[in-house]
């Protein structure tokens, strides 16, 4: 299920900007209150992606490693791909990706 989130940003960005329609002093304060507790609500929806992203565990697969996965491949296919990734110095998770053809090497 794809994420929500976009939709109700879009929801609150617009009941931070709604504006009293009686202008009477009492329900223009509890509009101002409100418009706050929007704005406040808004600014803890984004994130940092900086926090977000794990580290980098393998730099980027080369054209000669995926080459190698290749290779490796073809000479034994019963080979597990955790043991190719040993080999090449990768993951099994990039072998795969190489192997079912989702990835090229850099």
């Amino acid at each position: 299920m794809p994420s929500r989130v976009p939709d109700a940003r879009q929801t609150v960005r617009f009941i931070s900007r709604l504006e009293c329609p009686c202008q009477c002093p009492a329900t223009v304060k509890q509009f101002a209150r409100a418009r706050e507790w929007a704005r406040h609500a808004l600014s803890m929806m984004t994130r940092d992606r900086n926090q977000q992203v794990a580290p980098v565990k393998h730099p980027k697969l080369t054209k000669e490693q995926e080459a190698e996965i290749l290779r490796l491949n073809a000479l034994d296919p019963t080979l597990h791909q955790q043991d190719i990734a040993v080999l090449v110095g990768t993951n099994a998770g990039r072998v795969s990706e190489v192997l079912n053809g989702l990835r090229k090497g850099i």
